[in-house]
């Protein structure tokens, strides 16, 4: 069997690794990279795309699966797998859909041949790892998509004691060598420190992962402050709608109580001992750009807590010393990579996610 790794392999996006069986393909994940505006999608050839028949999507995000309609405009007709929520959170009207979780109980002629193992990867609402066993060639994937063990209220199924011909493991903070304590309590520190002196504070972040992570983990540390807590509408009906469907109650509960102190951004308001979420992480909209001016006119704080892509005002504000970027980790490091590959058993394994890795070889075979 062969594996082409189509992005994601030295760069921090465009996720997307093709699985070749001899006669049929199939991608982990159908991402895109922002920085590659010319072509920000998949390297796939003609016939990769043509013996596709199935993609198997390891969370919402856009690096892992903001290709998909490009891949349908190349002629694709297969079938796309993942969970129920992530597909709840992919805008695009993907025409067949199958549940992740129903995979293994359709017929074995609408399989491939294929098993799926997965566990929660504690990266987002509906993130996963995924384990592909080809029954046929004998022969097992470990992908572990975006994979943290350190999570506030994503649960993570922690990746022990597998066995994989070949694993692919996120490592998008590379060389990094900082804690998920260190990064929490830096992240605390400067918000404080700005709310002490009556400055707002504005968190961009993601639509779906983060965000809701940070608004949890903030409530719980700066509640007994008086802290008041805006979002703006995505996230507010986000997490409402979020809480409707899920049946666990712990989550539906914990829910509950960011929404008690959590109110919509005010259209005009001079924000006092204010922690304002929206959910735009590199301020690339109109109403963010807005939003942002406003917090710094006020004299408030901009904390990026994730990647700041390039050409972006998210990078501006940065670069001008208008913002902080503090690492809020959802991600695992060099070190990390290596203490989860210790305990587990890949005969070949290759990290992803992270710019620090050697691009220059991108096809395997195991």
């Amino acid at each position: 069997m062969k594996i082409h790794a189509a992005g994601g392999k030295g760069e921090h996006g465009r996720n997307c690794f093709c699985i070749d069986d001899g006669q049929n393909t199939f991608l982990l994940d159908c991402g895109i990279i922002a920085e590659d505006r010319e072509n920000p999608n998949p390297r796939l050839s003609k016939d990769e795309i043509e013996r596709l028949k199935v993609i198997f999507i390891s969370h919402s995000h856009a690096d892992h699966c903001g290709a998909l309609e490009w891949i349908y405009a190349q002629g694709f007709n297969g079938a796309v797998v993942a969970t129920k929520e992530t597909f709840e959170n992919i805008s695009f009207q993907i025409p067949n859909k199958i549940y992740l979780e129903q995979w293994n109980k359709l017929q074995n002629e609408n399989r491939f041949g294929i098993k799926i193992e997965y566990g929660r990867s504690g990266h987002c609402l509906g993130g996963v790892s995924i384990k592909l066993k080809f029954t046929d060639q004998k022969r097992t994937v470990f992908y572990t998509g975006d994979y943290t063990e350190h999570t506030q209220i994503f649960n993570c199924d922690k990746i022990r004691k597998q066995k994989s011909d070949f694993a692919i493991v996120d490592c998008a903070y590379g060389e990094n060598t900082f804690t998920y304590k260190k990064q929490c309590h830096e992240i605390i520190f400067h918000i404080k420190k700005a709310l002490k002196n009556c400055k707002p504070v504005l968190l961009p972040v993601p639509k779906n992962g983060r965000g809701i992570e940070l608004l949890y983990f903030l409530t719980e540390k700066l509640g007994s402050k008086k802290v008041q807590f805006y979002a703006d509408d995505f996230l507010m009906n986000h997490i409402s709608s979020i809480s409707s469907k899920t049946q666990a109650k712990w989550f539906s509960k914990t829910l509950d109580k960011i929404k008690k102190n959590l109110k919509l951004i005010p259209s005009n308001e001079v924000f006092t001992n204010a922690v304002i979420f929206v959910s735009n992480p590199q301020l690339k909209d109109g109403k963010a750009i807005l939003l942002s001016k406003r917090i710094l006119i006020q004299n408030g704080k901009i904390i990026f807590t994730g990647t700041v892509e390039k050409d972006t005002l998210a990078q501006k504000l940065v670069n001008t010393q208008n913002a902080r970027q503090i690492i809020y980790p959802v991600h695992q490091t060099n070190k990390g990579y290596e203490k989860l590959c210790a305990k587990n058993e890949f005969d070949q394994v290759i990290k992803f996610h992270t710019p620090d890795d050697d691009c220059q070889e991108r096809n395997f075979s195991f």
